[in-house]
């Protein structure tokens, strides 16, 4: 620590204050359960601790809303399929479905013209599921991001309306407490654009 010394008296240089967290952080709503995530999991059955590390709810002005969230599970054990510790899932929620209101994209790929072979797609370009052995990396966790194309398109769209699409984040957050303690460093903010605070 610098000390200046004005006029005989000792002054401490001012420590820099922490910048402030980038994104928004607001709680999940409280009815969300668990144990209803968890059985939109793959392997549900596996025990293990489920971790929302962010959450998003994207609306339009059709009006269209959508709820999406990005959960990592640790296992207790390596699973009996693969052996893996963790999983990384994109799921979406459905309020009316009472019995599992939240579930993975299906993606079915856009028909191909004739000849054409189908692409390769991974299983979270498909299901929005990624499994892993180790805690993912930043960049495992922003190519799984950019495969489950997580990252929606607000403001100003495609004219599918007469009066124009506007699509914006109505609610949403990262906890970076449970992402530190997951998996043993910062958000990087660079991940969740759509979360910045204005």
């Amino acid at each position: 620590m610098f000390v200046t010394c004005v006029l005989g008296l000792a002054l401490a240089a001012p420590v820099p204050a922490e910048p402030p967290f980038p994104l928004r952080t607001d709680p999940p709503p409280k009815e969300w359960r668990t144990e209803e995530i968890n059985a939109g999991l793959p392997l549900w059955w596996e025990p293990g601790t489920v971790h929302m590390l962010a959450w998003e709810v994207i609306a339009d002005n059709r009006p269209f809303r959508y709820t999406q969230v990005l959960v990592l599970k640790k296992f207790d054990r390596p699973t009996k399929d693969g052996g893996h510790r963790w999983v990384l899932v994109h799921l979406y929620r459905n309020p009316d479905d009472k019995e599992r209101p939240w579930r993975g994209p299906l993606r079915i790929p856009p028909p191909l013209p004739p000849g054409e072979p189908m692409p390769k797609l991974t299983e979270t370009q498909l299901y929005g599921w990624e499994f892993y052995d180790d805690p993912p990396t930043d960049a495992q966790v922003k190519t799984f991001l950019e495969q489950t194309q997580w990252t929606p398109a607000l403001g100003r769209g495609v004219d599918v309306e007469p009066r124009g699409l506007i699509t914006s984040l109505a609610a949403g957050g990262v906890d970076p407490a449970t992402w530190k303690k997951v998996l043993g460093r910062d958000v990087p903010a660079r991940l969740f654009p759509e979360l910045r605070k204005p």
